[in-house]
């Protein structure tokens, strides 16, 4: 009776950590899709990128929204970096960063340099972890912004500031 039991809670975890692994694993977006991280969002809407020598580099075009009806949120370019296909991590050389009240949004800059040998870059995000992301099982943290889709401006295309609106 007692094998029984230590049967049926192996396998129930077995179940459990399949589950959790299938679900832990990154997913790979477009660019121009929302990736939520609980009152806050980003979207890329546009990415240059730029060859110099051996490295390359990417000027993410990035909306930061502030969905909160209370609080107010900082984003920092910090917030974001890049993942090539052999997991290696490039953080921003830009050190941007905006507060942005309750309701609001802004269009920031991030800039980032990696090797032109990385292939397959992909930005992702990593702040903090509110209740929101909790409940959603850090999805946020999970979702690769796949830079080498083609939503990208020519080198040529004229950078704004940061842009912020309500």
């Amino acid at each position: 009776m007692l094998t029984f039991r230590w049967l049926g809670f192996i396998a129930c975890a077995a179940v459990v950590f399949s589950w959790a692994f299938a679900e832990a694993q990154v997913r790979t977006v477009a660019p121009g899709t929302t990736i939520v991280h609980d009152d806050f969002a980003y979207t890329v809407q546009s990415v240059i990128q730029r060859q110099s020598g051996a490295a390359t580099t990417y000027e993410v075009k990035l909306r930061v929204e502030n969905r909160a009806k209370r609080v107010s949120y900082i984003w920092r370019d910090a917030t974001a970096y890049i993942v090539d296909e052999n997991g290696r991590r490039y953080d921003p050389t830009s050190q941007g960063s905006v507060r942005l009240s309750a309701g609001m949004s802004a269009v920031v800059h991030p800039e980032f340099r990696i090797p032109r040998s990385a292939r397959k870059a992909s930005l992702r995000f990593w702040d903090t972890v509110f209740m929101g992301d909790v409940f959603d099982g850090l999805r946020y943290a999970r979702t690769a912004v796949a830079l080498y889709c083609r939503l990208i401006e020519s080198p040529s295309a004229t950078r704004p500031g940061v842009t912020t609106s309500q």
